[in-house]
């Protein structure tokens, strides 16, 4: 399990240390810092999935032109033909973030990794290459972490299974859950089961899912080349499909797009969590959104009987969510005047002890703010 991790230099986190739950909510006003978080971890995660799917990843970041120069520089002003557009991005945000890590191990051992920043500036093809090795501990508790930023119309939209992949996996707008159920009907997995039980729990007059084949259309981009010259041009390309619909109660079977925002974000949050290929990170911005008071405490129950291995770092606003949560789990976030992020756990504040058996965490969070993160004169 992720346990630390300490920002430097990256966004508004300036200087921010964060300790983590196997549940972790970040809460605070709107541009305050959570979502940087998210990011940054979100960053890491994919580093170690380049590292499982392209050997060269070390020697594309050791041709990173003028590394000691890199935090002023854009990648329009570099010049590195050999790295690719996908690793260019990957690796200029890595060379932006500065990011300590305290792994805790299921055995109770704890292992500390230096500055990702560090080992990139310091040449890194040699001294990265034992933490892009397949059991290094970086790679073990980061591959694979999953960022879901969950788009509703995303989640209702008919799907197909992508010949590259192996697996129907769930993108991270929430494209493919219709492939996703579809193959949880065929394998007959008990994923379903318990996907389903998850959205009647949150949802209670939802009932069963089912998949309708369908033709899926897709605008994609096709090369020729002519006199070795390429050309690119656009076609259409019609695949099998799957539409996803939801029995309502006393409604029958209804089309995915004719369902609630926070249902479908919830059916699409049980899916991640149980799909073939389930994250050890998962990382998901405003978890509460377009819920009921009510079912946001179920959801919270739910995902404590689901979660298992899976360790959930989270964004909310809502103080509802908060009152289903243990206190320690409470990570308070504000920015400073400089633009700098701050981040304490609940339990820190100074009246904390006083009102603890007296308000709920969201209560007490409504009632204090975010002025106590910091002293105004830091």
């Amino acid at each position: 399990m992720l346990e630390k991790v300490a920002f430097k230099g990256f966004k508004a986190l300036a200087d921010v240390t964060i300790e983590l739950e196997a549940l972790t909510v970040l809460v605070g006003a709107n541009g305050s810092g959570k979502t940087s978080v998210l990011k940054g971890i979100d960053l890491l995660g994919q580093a170690a999935e380049e590292a499982a799917s392209s050997d060269d990843l070390r020697e594309r970041l050791g041709r990173i032109v003028d590394l000691q120069n890199a935090e002023t520089r854009s990648w329009d002003q570099a010049e590195s033909p050999s790295v690719s557009g996908r690793h260019q991005k990957l690796v200029l945000e890595l060379l932006f973030l500065t990011a300590a890590i305290q792994l805790n191990h299921d055995d109770g051992t704890s292992h500390s990794l230096p500055s990702w920043s560090h080992l990139v500036y310091n040449n890194v093809p040699e001294t990265l290459r034992r933490h892009l090795q397949p059991n290094s501990p970086f790679r073990r508790e980061f591959s694979p972490c999953v960022r879901l930023q969950l788009d509703p119309a995303r989640l209702a939209e008919p799907s197909f299974l992508d010949a590259s992949d192996e697996f129907p996996r769930l993108r991270h707008d929430g494209q493919g859950l219709a492939s996703l159920v579809a193959y949880f009907l065929e394998t007959r997995s008990e994923a379903l089961e318990q996907i389903e039980a998850g959205l009647r729990a949150v949802v209670p007059h939802m009932r069963r899912l089912r998949v309708v084949p369908t033709p899926v259309t897709r605008q994609e981009k096709e090369i020729l080349r002519i006199n070795n010259e390429a050309l690119i041009r656009e076609v259409k390309h019609t695949y099998r499909g799957h539409r996803l619909e939801v029995e309502v109660e006393g409604q029958g079977y209804v089309p995915a797009h004719e369902l609630s925002d926070g249902t479908l974000i919830t059916l699409g949050l049980f899916a991640a969590l149980l799909g073939p290929q389930r994250p050890k990170i998962l990382l998901l911005d405003d978890i509460d959104r377009g819920l009921h008071p009510a079912a946001q405490r179920v959801l919270v129950e739910r995902l404590r009987e689901i979660q298992k291995r899976v360790q959930i770092v989270c964004t909310s606003h809502s103080p509802y969510f908060l009152d289903a949560l243990r206190p320690e789990e409470v990570r308070v976030m504000k920015l400073d005047r400089q633009r700098h992020a701050h981040c304490r756990r609940l339990t820190e504040h100074p009246e904390w002890e006083s009102w603890k058996d007296s308000m709920t965490p969201g209560e007490f969070w409504s009632t204090v703010g975010e002025d106590w993160v910091f002293a105004e004169e830091e």
